[in-house]
């Protein structure tokens, strides 16, 4: 039976739903308007991850540059029903934050917004206007992260960077067709990144350069 003879059936189709059929993917149907779909043909090999290059462990957090971080939060949490695990601040760079953890899973979202005059964020919200700042992975091995970026024709942003107990290194955005990709390692034991804390383990980078 076609697709097209499945589809002018009527009422006997009304409680089905045919997919996109191909000569991949056929819808089939079994009775009384049932229909069995078939899955694509993608293999259990196809559909494991390559972790090999890159090593990365987790999504850690996306970030939201925003003008002031007060006007933005209902959004995440009366709305979207994020909650506030906590706020920090970096004076030296200039910009404070707060991190949030996603509903139903392990995920976090952040805000951040300048603070004092010479921010590099006040640069990002001029000639960007708010909006997403960057994607953080966790990652097995700093270097060997750096290594595969390198590997891959993209020299890091910074190279390495060391402080605070963190190793991180980057995609530029000019490199990765507009999003600023940060990946790191916990070099020493620390809090929750997104808890209270007077130095954030990220965004010591100016991308807008």
């Amino acid at each position: 039976m076609t697709t097209a003879s499945l589809l002018s059936n009527g009422p006997v189709m009304s409680r089905a739903i045919v997919i996109a059929a191909t000569a991949a993917h056929k819808p089939r149907l079994v009775s009384d308007g049932l229909v069995s779909v078939s899955s694509p043909l993608v293999s259990s090999e196809d559909r494991r991850m390559d972790n090999e290059k890159m090593g990365i462990k987790r999504l850690d957090h996306v970030c939201w540059a925003v003008e002031r971080i007060d006007d933005a939060l209902p959004l995440l949490t009366d709305l979207m029903g994020m909650t506030v695990e906590g706020r920090f601040e970096n004076k030296e760079v200039g910009f404070r934050g707060v991190g949030l953890r996603v509903p139903g899973g392990t995920g976090h979202f952040e805000l951040l917004e300048p603070s004092g005059e010479s921010s590099y964020l006040h640069r990002f919200l001029r000639d960007r206007g708010p909006g997403l700042h960057h994607v953080t992975f966790e990652v097995e091995d700093i270097d060997r992260a750096a290594a595969a970026i390198r590997e891959f024709g993209i020299e890091p942003m910074g190279g390495v960077q060391r402080s605070h107990g963190w190793a991180e290194t980057y995609i530029h955005p000019k490199d990765s067709g507009g999003v600023l990709f940060q990946f790191y390692v916990e070099e020493e034991p620390h809090e929750h990144p997104h808890a209270d804390d007077q130095i954030a383990h990220s965004h010591e980078y100016d991308s807008t350069e």
